[in-house]
């Protein structure tokens, strides 16, 4: 199917180039919004900004896109710069030598080493999927069920194409761990032709996933809030980058 291969690469360029945007965004704003999530890879760069400032921050972030992103710079005949190499070693001397990370994330240190936390304060999957569903159905209408796996999934339609909406949690003895991202598919089904995946806040920075780590019972109006601000953001973009891009199976 030539078409999904081209969607791809078109909607690849438009998000590119809106994440650009984001992250200069996100530089302007000190990564304020970045700060609000505790969680490991937020946790690191979050370090990295305090120590580096956040010029260096967005020139780090950009540097990630561009590492994560090789096939718009192959479509555009782009590669790698030397100030990119630059920023990319900077950040892996500063979060691990050895191979063991030295920083310590807020998050992480919750976990490990504030042994004046409430154990008793932790959050239970039942209660964090019902808080959740309060805040986010104002922007994404009601979950989907699929079966008993499945924490949470929303589904939005937009133009021809279907945004898909996971949210995952871990439930361990000592904490809970929330994790988000958008799928869009050319049908009303994940396993559908895709031609975007692992689209969530920290990705527009670059960086791999958005979880919040060590989950709290007092925390969860401060999660689900930014988590709400994130989708919407996302969402309301979303008709400019998929502008021009054409399914030919539109949604069944």
């Amino acid at each position: 199917m030539n078409w999904v291969s081209t969607a791809r690469d078109v909607f690849a360029l438009h998000y590119f180039d809106w994440c650009v945007s984001q992250i200069h965004f996100a530089a302007n704003d000190n990564f304020r919004m970045l700060k609000q999530i505790e969680g490991y890879y937020s946790g690191i760069l979050s370090d990295f900004v305090d120590a580096f400032g956040a010029s260096e921050g967005a020139r780090l972030c950009l540097a990630h896109l561009k590492k994560s992103s090789s096939r718009v710079l192959e479509l555009r005949g782009e590669a790698m710069t030397t100030s990119d190499q630059e920023s990319l070693a900077r950040f892996a001397d500063f979060s691990r030598v050895g191979g063991v990370i030295m920083r310590v994330p807020s998050a992480r240190h919750k976990l490990l080493l504030d042994t004046g936390t409430d154990s008793t304060d932790t959050v239970e999957t039942t209660a964090l999927r019902r808080f959740l569903v309060e805040y986010l159905s104002v922007v994404l209408g009601a979950p989907i069920r699929r079966g008993a796996r499945e924490f949470l999934e929303f589904r939005t339609n937009i133009s021809d194409w279907v945004i898909f909406t996971n949210i995952s949690a871990e439930e361990g003895s000592r904490r809970c761990t929330l994790r988000y991202s958008h799928t869009i598919s050319a049908r009303s089904s994940l396993d559908a032709e895709v031609i975007g995946a692992s689209i969530s806040y920290l990705a527009w920075l670059g960086l791999p996933a958005t979880e919040w780590d060590v989950l709290a019972s007092h925390d969860l109006r401060q999660i689900a809030s930014s988590l709400r601000d994130f989708v919407d953001v996302f969402l309301r973009a979303a008709p400019t980058l998929l502008k021009g891009i054409e399914n030919p199976l539109k949604i069944v």
